[in-house]
């Protein structure tokens, strides 16, 4: 018995092309599995945000360095804060009384 011609073989080049996609959209999205990570998830949606309004925007927060911004807009160092509360968003931006993102 033959198989369809619509089915894909192994040696298919577009299969190893479409497990690497798969795999990049598994990294891409693996951070919104658990408990407090809107902020990724918000993060991704200010970078959509600010292509859709024209402006150059290029996500760099994925190093997780202390302090460091989550995107750059127009040439501008931006780091988001995301809480549960306003004053939480705040109280997220200093550490030991001081704002260290000046």
């Amino acid at each position: 018995m033959s198989e369809p011609a619509n089915v894909k073989k192994a040696g298919d080049p577009g299969i190893p092309s479409a497990v690497g996609e798969g795999a990049r959209n598994h990294s891409d999205n693996v951070v919104f599995g658990g408990d407090g990570r809107h902020g990724f998830a918000a993060e991704k949606a200010s970078h959509l945000y600010d292509v859709l309004c024209g402006k150059h925007s290029r996500p760099v927060g994925g190093d997780k360095r202390l302090d460091g911004p989550d995107r750059i807009v127009n040439g501008l160092a931006i780091q988001s804060r995301y809480c549960q509360s306003g004053s939480r968003c705040i109280q997220a931006c200093f550490r030991d009384g001081v704002f260290p993102h000046m």
